[in-house]
């Protein structure tokens, strides 16, 4: 499954949750990460409650991984794909519009999102979702402090959930 070098799109929040365990550099060096623009710009612009999640400009973060825009086109693939079956937030959706026009080539996909895992579901690719903590033990750092949804073990029950028809995860 996910080993060091490996491509991961990563949402804005595990972009968030690994600056605040102080895991950004470790990540970054150990994948090749990908992200929609817009995910930048939700990380580093205060959220609805006001906050930050990485006191960073979307140029400075935009220089440490690979942040690519999403066009009309790529968007629209994605509804192709899924219809109206699943909401997405406009991060997700770009996000995800951004991996499936990569294509069948080797990637993951980081992102404690409901809504993700189950469009990813939909598609067929769930099992391409990793967690942060994974991606964290893989580069050599102990996965303390996270919440809860950057974890396997959240990854893992909601995806099983999934498989086994529950839709409501």
């Amino acid at each position: 499954m996910l080993k060091r070098g490996d491509i991961v799109f990563i949402d804005t929040n595990s972009i968030a949750a690994a600056h605040a365990a102080r895991a950004w550099g470790a990540v970054r060096g150990g994948f090749k990460l990908r992200t929609a623009v817009i995910c930048l710009e939700e990380a580093t612009r205060p959220d609805r409650h006001g906050r930050i999640l990485v006191n960073k400009t979307v140029p400075e973060l935009a220089a440490e991984l690979d942040a690519r825009q999403v066009d009309d086109a790529m968007r629209f693939h994605l509804v192709e794909k899924l219809g109206d079956t699943i909401v997405l937030d406009a991060g997700e959706r770009d996000l995800i519009a951004l991996a499936l026009a990569h294509g069948r080539e080797v990637w993951c996909f980081c992102g404690p999102d409901k809504a993700a895992l189950r469009a990813l579901h939909y598609i067929g690719w769930s099992d391409r979702m990793v967690s942060l903590e994974e991606m964290m033990q893989l580069v050599g750092l102990s996965p303390k402090g996270l919440e809860p949804v950057q974890t396997k073990r959240w990854l893992g029950e909601k995806r099983t959930k999934l498989k086994l028809g529950d839709s409501l995860i």
